[in-house]
């Protein structure tokens, strides 16, 4: 007895054991599970507040001790030790309106509004990174430089050695 192949086709389908074109296979359950209400919930304002203040009384500290070390810094001529002091004085500067801000906030609204008018524009954002760059290039040629001066040392240290011998 043999079935007609549309038969034989359809029937595999449904089955679940081919998907043949145009023809789909059952779905498992046919009634959607409706997805669980979700209630947004507003957390509560004190905690993030005091976590954010947290945060900046943090980066605050930080500045003032590499503040510190770039004035012990004996390595740095009065250019770049001036350049970096200025660099840090804008960033205390940034933090401590960050913080005034931040205390003054009441709401979401209110520290959403902050960030909104804080956001730096392109030309800082840039400028940033630019000097970032510069910093980066400046270290990496000292780096290059000591390098260069334990070579030397080490250089040294053997002729003397064969010297000696």
């Amino acid at each position: 007895m043999f079935l007609p192949i549309n038969i034989a086709i359809a029937s595999l389908a449904t089955a679940g054991m081919m998907h043949a074109p145009g023809i789909a296979p059952l779905p498992r359950h046919t009634i959607p599970t409706p997805p669980p209400s979700i209630e947004r919930v507003e957390a509560p304002f004190a905690p993030v507040k005091q976590n954010m203040l947290s945060h900046i009384d943090r980066a605050l500290s930080h500045i003032e001790t590499r503040t510190a070390q770039v004035n012990d810094d004996e390595k740095l001529s009065d250019e770049q030790r001036q350049k970096r002091l200025e660099r840090l004085t804008e960033r205390t500067e940034r933090m401590n309106t960050m913080r005034s801000g931040v205390e003054s906030a009441n709401s979401f609204d209110d520290l959403k509004a902050l960030h909104r008018e804080n956001i730096p524009s392109h030309q800082e954002r840039h400028k940033a990174r630019r000097e970032i760059r510069e910093d980066m290039q400046e270290i990496r040629r000292d780096r290059r430089e000591l390098r260069r001066d334990v070579r030397e040392l080490r250089h040294d240290i053997r002729e003397q050695r064969a010297e000696q011998k």
